[in-house]
């Protein structure tokens, strides 16, 4: 495989074989107490009942001009993310939060928190393994609709004047 989705592949692997989880919780969160941030997820993963929380995005990646935390929640049930938004935003005293529901995401949004992301609450050790194998799992298997997509734009593009 090659082009974009293999650095997926290899970077979530790497994420997996470099990563232990002692070195994962001395990460530091580009502007973010990352203590504070993974106790506030262990309390609205319990509210919502999230088995997975997530930092993604680039706080997670650790870009400088990181300005917001975007975290993804994964549970048995969907999630009503504007109430996790909320309560995040409530415990981390920052209106700069976006949750999303990692079980109605897309294919490719889950590959990149695969990829970015940061394991901030696991109900169970090896949760966050499970979930990257999952979703680039996921993401390889509609790579096809991908293809099918960028090639029905390319076809519409050339009938153009």
């Amino acid at each position: 495989m090659d082009g974009p989705e293999a650095g997926l592949y290899l970077a979530s692997e790497r994420w997996m074989v470099e990563c232990g989880a002692a070195e994962v919780s001395m990460i530091e969160i580009a502007g973010a107490d990352s203590l504070l941030l993974r106790e506030a997820a262990g309390r609205a993963a319990t509210e919502f009942g999230a088995r997975l929380v997530v930092l993604f995005g680039s706080t997670a990646r650790g870009e400088q001009n990181a300005r917001d935390l975007d975290v993804g929640m994964l549970g048995a049930l969907p999630l009503d993310a504007v109430a996790a938004t909320n309560t995040l935003t409530r415990q981390l005293g920052t209106q700069a939060v976006d949750v999303t529901d990692l079980r109605r995401a897309d294919p490719v949004l889950l590959a990149l928190v695969a990829r970015d992301g940061v394991p901030l609450y696991e109900a169970e050790p090896g949760e966050f393994s499970r979930f990257v194998s999952v979703a680039m799992r996921r993401f390889a298997d509609t790579r096809k609709f991908r293809d099918a997509q960028q090639a029905a734009r390319r076809g519409a593009g050339a009938g153009r004047p």
